[in-house]
């Protein structure tokens, strides 16, 4: 019992004394390498600033984090995020040339936890031309024709859909909603789920444990959100690979009814792709489509709310649109003509999102 005794009382002096000396190691690596980096401070040893950082606030500001560093340092400073030296910039000519220089001075970079749950074959992740492989894959799918058949279609059923289950005069969780709705418009067309069935919602729970330790501090410990992400990806992978057995075999008797209509079917077709491969895929399609989209229309309405001259405007152009396809005879599903015509819609979706990316 005495040694179990003098541990307790000896752990909160060495783990001051390990985070002295992590403190030290750090302050000499960066001293000793000698690089001119802007101002801004690195936090606590470990954690850095990113709890600072993942604080919530409101979506039309910046939040106390980022416009405290802007104040103090200026658009551009050094800090420490999620366990990687990290330089943020806020200044916008500064990120133009970073985007247009992508892939020739500068390539995409994840912090190691990050890059640890998406995979190492994400297209997030990959540069050179396994990304460039990757990425035609995914752009060969999604194509011109594919959106005008599928996702238009989909897209306004799923929200329909979606519409009719709420409640009138009740308040709703819009962002959830909306997240709702863009993950089943995407399982539909990369594996062909149904929304509402048992498995998809299944997948759904799991990739939203996933997408919460995408963002959090990499503690690989039980009970925290990174944890619970890296089981989330390996029960998807799962999921996939059993996925993908079942398509095969179906192929191999001549059952299988989908062919290349989702993304599995266009990928076992056109690639040699793995399980993990395509997982990696999966996870970086959804979320760099998923997260986005859903913020985007969260924004919208967001907006709209107190914007009712704005509603109206949108409200006359959609009915327009109904009005001349009701004159003209023709089926009232929505089609493409009908989205080049909604000039408004578009204007509206691009204001939301642009003042307010989703950081």
């Amino acid at each position: 019992m005495a040694p179990v005794i003098i541990l307790f009382f000896l752990f909160p002096t060495l783990l001051v004394l390990l985070v002295a000396a992590l403190s030290l190691r750090n302050s000499e690596s960066r001293k000793s390498k000698g690089l001119n980096l802007p101002p801004g401070s690195m936090g606590w040893p470990l954690l850095g600033e990113t709890i600072a950082f993942r604080r919530q606030h409101p979506c039309n500001s910046l939040g106390e984090y980022m416009e405290d560093r802007i104040n103090k340092y200026g658009r551009i400073y050094k800090s420490n995020l999620f366990g990687a030296p990290t330089i943020v910039s806020a200044d916008a000519e500064l990120n133009r040339f970073v985007l247009m220089n992508d892939d020739r001075l500068f390539v995409p970079s994840f912090p190691k936890s990050v890059a640890d749950i998406l995979g190492k074959t994400s297209m997030l992740v990959l540069t050179g031309e396994m990304h460039r492989y990757m990425k035609s894959l995914a752009v060969n799918f999604m194509g011109i024709a594919r959106l005008r058949a599928n996702f238009l279609v989909d897209s306004e059923r799923y929200v329909v859909q979606n519409l009719e289950s709420w409640p009138e005069n009740t308040p709703f969780p819009a962002k959830e909603e909306a997240c709702k709705i863009t993950f089943n418009l995407m399982v539909k067309n990369i594996l062909s789920m149904n929304p509402g069935e048992e498995e998809t919602e299944r997948l759904r729970k799991l990739y939203m444990s996933f997408m919460k330790g995408v963002i959090a501090l990499p503690l690989n410990i039980p009970g925290t959100a990174y944890r619970k992400a890296v089981k989330s990806r390996a029960t998807i992978l799962k999921v996939i690979e059993r996925l993908m057995e079942e398509r095969i075999q179906k192929k191999k008797e001549g059952t299988d009814g989908i062919g290349e209509a989702d993304l599995l079917g266009f990928i076992l077709e056109q690639s040699n792709l793995d399980a993990e491969q395509f997982g990696d895929l999966l996870l970086g399609l959804l979320f760099g489509g998923h997260e986005t989209s859903s913020t985007a229309i969260t924004l919208v309405l967001y907006f709209l709310h107190d914007c009712p001259k704005a509603v109206e405007q949108l409200r006359e152009e959609h009915l327009e649109i109904v009005r001349a396809k009701k004159q003209r005879g023709v089926p009232a599903a929505l089609t493409w003509d009908d989205y080049k015509h909604m000039e408004f819609t578009q204007c509206v979706s691009s204001s939301a999102m642009h003042p307010f990316l989703d950081r």
